[in-house]
C-alpha cells in the first residue's frame, strides 16, 4: 500500500475525532469536484459563509474548497482558499490561499498565497508569497515574496525578494534582493542586493550590493559594492570598498587592496598588499619608464609600476649589435623595493626574458636574471640605478654564448636530446624618469 493510501486513510479515520474546524470551515472528509463551485461540498454546504475542509479530495477535473487536512488530487487543478497540510498534486495547477505546510506536484504551477514548507515541483513556476522553507523545483522559474531557506533549482531564474538562505541553481538567474548566504550557481548571473556569504558562480557575471564573504567565479565579470573577504576570479573583478583575499583576473581593481591581485592589469586606490601583472597602478605611487643596458650588450626599455614595496616590469630588449639569432625580446618582472633614505632605495627584482631571432622565426630562446639594486634619485622625476645579477639562459637552438662574457655553468647541446643552458653574473646600469604623477 502506497505511503500516500495509507496517509488517505488515516485522515479518514481521523476526522471524526480531530478538533472541530474553524466556524468559517464544515468538514468533508472526502470530497469530489468537477469545476469551480461544483463539487460534492458545495452540495452539502447550504451556508455560504462555509467552506469545505477535505482530508481526501479528487478533482475531475477541477476542485476548490477551504482548507486541505491530508491529499488531493486533480485532473487540471486544485485550489484552497485557506490552509494546506498534506499533499497537491495536479496536471496543470495547486493553489494555497494563505500557508502550506505540503508537498505540490504539478505540471504548470504551484502557488502558496503566503509561507511555503515543504517541497514544491512543477513544469513551469513555483510562488510563495511571503516564505519558503523547504525545495522548490521548476522548469522554468521560482519565486518568493520575501524571506527564503533551503533550494531553489528553475531552468531560467530562481527569486527571492528578501533574504535567502541555501542554494540557488539556475539555467540563467539567481537573485536575492538583500541578504544572501549560501551557493548561487547560474548559466548567465548571480545578485545579492546587500550582503553575501558563500559562493557566486556563472558564466557571465556576479553582482553584490553591499560586502561579500567567500567566493565569486564568472566568465566575465564579478562586482562587490562594498568590501571583499574572499576569492574573486573571472576577466574582470570589482571591489567598491577593501577587497581582503585574492582577485584573479584579466583586469583587477578595488578601492583598497589588502590581498593579492594577479592579472594583466590591476588597480587599487590604496594598495597594502602584492599585486602581480604587467601594469598595475596604485594611486599616489607614480607610473616609472626604465632604460637600462648590461654585459649582454642589451638595451631594455619598461614601465615600472605597482605598489611604493611591489615593483611589476613590463618591455622590450633589443642587442642592436649582436648576432641575428638573439636579436629582440620581450620581458615581465617582478620584485620588491625598500627606502634607505629619503633619496635612495634598494630592491631584488626578478625577470623573465624572450629572445627571438631577427625575423622572429624559430622557438623563442628564455632569460632568467635576478638582479640587486640600489636606486638614486637625481632631483625632479630621474634617478639612476644599478647592481649585480645573475642570469639563467634556456635555448634549445642557441648557445648563448654571445650573451655571456663568461660562464660559471654550461652544458652543451652534445647528444641532440636536451637543450642549452648556461648561468653568468653580470653588472647593469640605468636610467629612471617618472612618467606619471603621484
Amino acid at each position: 500500500m502506497s505511503g500516500l493510501l495509507r496517509l488517505a486513510l488515516l485522515l479518514l479515520v481521523a476526522a471524526p475525532v480531530a478538533a472541530q474546524p474553524a466556524a468559517d470551515l464544515v468538514r468533508v472528509p472526502a470530497d469530489i469536484g468537477i469545476w469551480h463551485n461544483i463539487s460534492l461540498s458545495d452540495a452539502l454546504i447550504q451556508d455560504t459563509t462555509q467552506q469545505a475542509l477535505n482530508h481526501l479530495a479528487l478533482a475531475l477535473p477541477l476542485h476548490r474548497a477551504g482548507q486541505l487536512e491530508g491529499v488531493a488530487v486533480g485532473v487540471f487543478g486544485t485550489a484552497y482558499d485557506q490552509k494546506v497540510y498534506g499533499v497537491q498534486a495536479s496536471g496543470l495547477a495547486n493553489i494555497a490561499g494563505e500557508d502550506a505546510v505540503a508537498v505540490q506536484v504539478a505540471g504548470l504551477a504551484n502557488v502558496v498565497g503566503e509561507q511555503m514548507t515543504g517541497i514544491q515541483a512543477s513544469g513551469l513556476a513555483n510562488i510563495a508569497g511571503s516564505r519558503v522553507a523547504g525545495v522548490q523545483v521548476a522548469g522554468l522559474a521560482n519565486v518568493v515574496g520575501e524571506e527564503g531557506g533551503g533550494v531553489q533549482a528553475a531552468g531560467l531564474a530562481n527569486i527571492a525578494g528578501e533574504q535567502f538562505a541555501g542554494i540557488q541553481a539556475s539555467g540563467f538567474a539567481n537573485i536575492a534582493g538583500e541578504e544572501f548566504r549560501g551557493i548561487q550557481s547560474s548559466g548567465f548571473a548571480n545578485i545579492a542586493g546587500e550582503d553575501a556569504e558563500g559562493g557566486q558562480f556563472t558564466g557571465f557575471a556576479n553582482i553584490v550590493g553591499e560586502d561579500m564573504l567567500g567566493v565569486q567565479a564568472a566568465g566575465l565579470a564579478n562586482i562587490t559594492g562594498a568590501d571583499l573577504l574572499g576569492l574573486q576570479a573571472s576577466l574582470f573583478n570589482v571591489v567598491g570598498e577593501t577587497m581582503r583575499g585574492a582577485q584573479v583576473g584579466l583586469v583587477n581593481v578595488a578601492a583598497e587592496s589588502a590581498g593579492l591581485q594577479i592579472g594583466l592589469v590591476n588597480a587599487a586606490g590604496e594598495q597594502h598588499g602584492i599585486p602581480i601583472g604587467l601594469y598595475s597602478r596604485t594611486g599616489g605611487v607614480p607610473v616609472l619608464l626604465d632604460a637600462w643596458s648590461d654585459e649582454t650588450a642589451a638595451l631594455h626599455i619598461g614601465v615600472r609600476s605597482g605598489s611604493a614595496v611591489v615593483s611589476n616590469y613590463a618591455g622590450i630588449s633589443t642587442r642592436p649589435f649582436a648576432d641575428e639569432a638573439l636579436r629582440w625580446g620581450v620581458f615581465a618582472g617582478l620584485g620588491v623595493e625598500q627606502p634607505i633614505n629619503r633619496r635612495t632605495a634598494w630592491g631584488i627584482d626578478a625577470f623573465a626574458h624572450g629572445l627571438f631571432a631577427e625575423d622572429l622565426g624559430g622557438s623563442a630562446s628564455l632569460l632568467v636574471r635576478l638582479r640587486a639594486i640600489v636606486t638614486h634619485e637625481l632631483g625632479g622625476r630621474t634617478a639612476l640605478f644599478g647592481g649585480p645579477s645573475l642570469s639563467l639562459f634556456l635555448s634549445e637552438e642557441n648557445d648563448g654564448e654571445s650573451l655571456a662574457p663568461f660562464s660559471i655553468y654550461e652544458t652543451a647541446n652534445a647528444d641532440g636530446t636536451g637543450g642549452f643552458v648556461r648561468i653568468w653574473p653580470g653588472l647593469e646600469a640605468g636610467l629612471r624618469i617618472q612618467i606619471t604623477r603621484n
